[in-house]
């Protein structure tokens, strides 16, 4: 599974494959020669800029309110990664996992989640640095140096899980909520349910495909393109699903056709039209292959 997270658009939230993500911070560290811009990104990025979901955990009053409505909620913003807490005597582990496959060089991802992670902790552990440890995959020991000397705590490369550990003890730690948490709650939440996160790349263009005009020609190229993606990789990708592009567009259009049967008396050339079908005869041939009815039989099923 390749993973998605929502990303905000123009004050709107669109799926985008966890894989360009990764790939963004690799380009950018690869670009500018900085194999610490992970590191970088989290000194400057606030824990609450996650979004809704960051705000809502970060409201709690003790460590372990934060953690756990994390991991509860965090779901709904990616199924790419996911954090886990582990506690093994003294010691808390808040580890993270990613579902993406075939990527090895995570670490700057997982740094700019971990870093403002560390200030949340601080703020429950009297701001001890010493007691926090950043782990990381990466056994490149130079740059686990570098890392430590921006973040301000003790980093262990050559780890098995990227991660942050701290006492115990601290998640029984209370704090005053922060001021801006003050209007935070559950109810910023449903914009994410709004937009469900794909589970597969058919999925994600159907999705992509929901805010088209159908009436146009689909462009592969520029589906892909939001996608993050090159069109031959989208084909390809999709084919791994057993499924072609034009499979999924003549699928999205006759779904369309299908509710305007059902709730408008538009006559069915102006619907074949409406839904990207110049050619009526195209129309009925691809709606029998999808439904198994003509279009007459369909309307008159869902009016009976």
């Amino acid at each position: 599974m390749p993973g998605f997270a929502e990303q905000p658009v123009l004050d709107a939230l669109m799926p985008v494959p966890f894989q360009s993500i990764i790939h963004t911070f690799t380009d950018a560290s690869m670009l500018l020669g900085d194999r610490t811009i992970g590191a970088r990104i989290g000194v400057a990025m606030p824990a609450q800029a996650f979004g809704p979901y960051m705000a809502f955990a970060l409201a709690a009053n003790d460590l372990a309110g934060v953690v756990s409505r994390a991991q509860a909620y965090s779901r709904l913003h990616t199924n790419g990664v996911a954090s886990h807490l582990m506690v093994h005597g003294a010691r808390a582990t808040w580890r993270l996992t990613y579902a993406i496959e075939g990527t090895t060089d995570l670490d700057n991802h997982a740094l700019h989640i971990i870093v403002p992670l560390i200030a949340v902790l601080r703020e429950f552990g009297d701001r001890d640095a010493d007691q926090i440890a950043v782990h990381i995959v990466s056994g490149y020991a130079p740059d686990a140096r570098a890392i430590e000397a921006i973040v301000g705590s003790r980093v262990v490369p050559r780890s098995s899980a990227h991660a942050v550990s701290f006492p115990a003890a601290w998640l029984r730690r209370r704090r005053p909520a922060p001021k801006w948490a003050e209007d935070v709650s559950l109810d910023a939440l449903p914009q994410y349910l709004q937009v469900p996160l794909p589970t597969s790349l058919v999925d994600a263009v159907r999705h992509a495909l929901a805010g088209r005009p159908l009436e146009d020609t689909v462009d592969l190229e520029s589906i892909a393109a939001e996608l993050g993606r090159a069109g031959r990789t989208l084909q390809h990708g999709l084919a791994c699903e057993g499924v072609s592009y034009r499979d999924i567009v003549r699928n999205v259009r006759i779904e369309r056709a299908i509710q305007m049967l059902a709730e408008s008396n538009r006559p069915i050339a102006e619907i074949a039209q409406h839904v990207g079908y110049t050619d009526q005869a195209n129309f009925h041939r691809a709606f029998v292959a999808v439904t198994g009815a003509t279009p007459k039989q369909h309307r008159k099923a869902s009016r009976s």
